[in-house]
């Protein structure tokens, strides 16, 4: 216990600011370019309605764990005819003062394994338990801003964004690859995560974020009643830790955690774009005016870049800055380069200190696998093996909880009028698999990513459509100019390229082929 608490402690304390820290973070925040006017910032300070908290204590999930106050979701909703003045009350007390009480700030921390080295603290997630007045003021903020990260938010970040999707960083990762094949460009693929991103980042770093994009005083006010001064209580084998403070970082189980994370992230993309602008950093060229270069999705940072090694050291610069700015930290074990063309890559490469991926050796983005030269079958063969893994446990009488968990989520269940979960009805595997194999022949694998294939088309006719649309179009052009000889269609928009007949069977690509065919 004494271990666990000596880790934690060490996680949230903050570092101690210095001149380089503060001149990492001048430097970075004057290349920030998202603005909130202050109408829209007013809609986040506002006091809540009525109405607005009572949908947010119906919108409480259930079945969860509750916090230090032992009160679960449901107590609260089948109850709230007898205390919803009081409920009204705390909300509007808190927007006056913009401060919590020790105990709502005090958090229950339960450790989940996040790999099956679980030996090391370090690969296990702290997910805090919240209080649930703390849950609903939370949701309250998260609801308003959520309305407003579409615009403040790059698109190239993912996660967290309505209308947005981890499907758009595959998509465009695997058609970037075909395109730089294809259009003969050196380039590379650049994958890099963060070690414990969420519990890492610094308050002051996240109040001058928000303060440069133009949140008010009030915003930021009601953002550090909730984000700082918080307390953990770490929960390990039926024991609890003494509370340690938590100085840094925004809490994993917090419905505002998101949005605020992701905020921060905008500071390293508008530095990647800012190189990007003056041409010190070049990704996969689409179009004259148009390449691939950076996506993110959370912390889980991918890079299409050129093959020089000049650019390469801009956006290791950047990176460090960020890093330095906001108290991030690059997990050195998933820093991984893989050359999109099959020969020798340049000696450079060896200084970096990344690990290069030798041909057809693989390695995994966003869960899925990745390398060079990877084809779908690959993929096929991949996400077979993983549920093969998981149908292993299956077998076994005595399950642990975590064994008890994968059932859960990998089973069809029922549910009565009540909402009360009824026992599993039928297993996947049992669902998908062929009538000759004693299944019911109702989907593959192979179906389930055509018809995700056929909803992605849709972005198509969006007019914020993702780039990945016209790294498609430009593979379909390619294939077109080439065997037909036909060069009007260079001047055609991707809507009439992608859905014009007579381009249905040129996609040189295999993944467009299969998104042509969808």
């Amino acid at each position: 216990m004494e271990e666990v608490e000596r880790y934690y402690r060490n996680l949230y304390t903050r570092v101690q600011e210095t001149a380089q820290i503060r001149k990492a973070r001048e430097h970075v925040l004057q290349l920030l370019t998202s603005r909130v006017t202050q109408e829209e910032d007013a809609t986040l300070h506002q006091v809540p309605t009525e109405e607005e908290v009572e949908e947010v204590v119906h919108d409480l999930r259930k079945e969860k764990s509750p916090g230090l106050e032992s009160v679960v979701a449901e107590v609260l909703q089948a109850c709230l005819s007898f205390v919803k003045k009081d409920c009204i009350d705390m909300v509007i007390d808190f927007w006056e003062k913009g401060a919590l009480t020790e105990k709502n700030r005090t958090a229950v921390v339960k450790l989940l394994p996040k790999n099956s080295k679980s030996q090391w603290l370090k690969n296990w997630r702290p997910l805090s338990l919240m209080h649930l007045s703390y849950k609903i003021l939370a949701k309250i903020m998260a609801n308003r801003f959520k309305k407003q990260m579409p615009k403040l938010v790059d698109d190239m970040q993912t996660c967290f964004i309505h209308g947005r999707s981890i499907a758009n960083n595959l998509l465009n990762i695997r058609l970037g690859d075909d395109w730089a094949r294809i259009s003969d460009q050196d380039c590379f693929f650049l994958q890099l995560d963060f070690v414990k991103a969420y519990d890492r980042v610094e308050h002051q770093f996240l109040w001058q974020t928000m303060h440069a994009m133009g949140f008010s005083g009030r915003t930021i006010k009601l953002v550090k009643g909730l984000a700082q001064g918080g307390y953990a209580k770490v929960h390990v084998n039926e024991d609890f830790t003494r509370n340690i403070p938590i100085q840094r970082g925004v809490r994993q189980g917090c419905p505002l955690a998101p949005y605020l994370f992701t905020l921060t992230t905008q500071a390293l993309m508008d530095s990647i774009r800012e190189g990007m602008n003056r041409g010190s950093i070049t990704g996969i060229q689409i179009k004259p005016d148009r390449q691939l270069v950076h996506r993110l999705f959370a912390d889980d940072t991918g890079f299409c870049l050129q093959m020089n090694e000049e650019h390469f050291r801009e956006v290791r610069e950047k990176i460090a800055q960020f890093e330095l700015a906001s108290g991030a930290l690059l997990n050195v074990q998933k820093f991984v380069i893989s050359p999109m063309r099959d020969e020798d890559p340049p000696q450079w490469l060896e200084t970096t200190w990344c690990t290069v991926a030798a041909p057809g050796e693989r390695f995994k983005y966003l869960g899925l696998l990745s390398g060079r030269g990877i084809q779908a079958e690959e993929y096929t063969a991949h996400v077979k093996l993983e549920y093969e893994k998981k149908l292993k446990h299956w077998s076994l009488r005595i399950l642990s909880w975590l064994e008890r968990l994968i059932i859960i989520r990998d089973f069809l269940w029922g549910w009565d009028q009540e909402g009360k979960a009824k026992k599993s009805l039928l297993a996947w595997d049992i669902l998908g698999e062929s009538k000759e194999a004693d299944g019911l022949g109702c989907g593959s694998l192979e179906a389930t990513a055509d018809a995700y294939l056929v909803q992605n088309l849709q972005q198509i006719f969006h007019e914020d459509r993702d780039i990945w649309v016209e790294i498609l179009s430009q593979i379909v052009i390619e294939r077109v100019q080439t065997s037909q000889k036909d060069r009007e269609i260079q001047d055609w928009s991707p809507q009439e390229v992608l859905i014009c007949i007579k381009t249905l069977k040129t996609p040189r690509s295999n993944l467009a082929k299969r998104m042509i065919k969808a």
